[in-house]
């Protein structure tokens, strides 16, 4: 976002730093609301491996 020329790519650039922060606190909140823990890393072996 800092580097960008463009309007339309700080605009983007933007959004997609707002949306990267409001989904996992929206999720957050509804867990907190079920009295659920979320864990605070993956479960070993879920994560997708590297692309070949």
């Amino acid at each position: 976002m800092q580097k960008a020329q463009s309007a339309a790519v700080k605009q983007f650039a933007q959004q997609m730093v707002d949306d990267h922060t409001e989904g996992p606190q929206a999720v957050q909140k509804v867990a907190q609301a079920k009295n659920v823990t979320l864990p605070s890393a993956p479960t070993p072996g879920t994560s997708r491996p590297p692309p070949a």
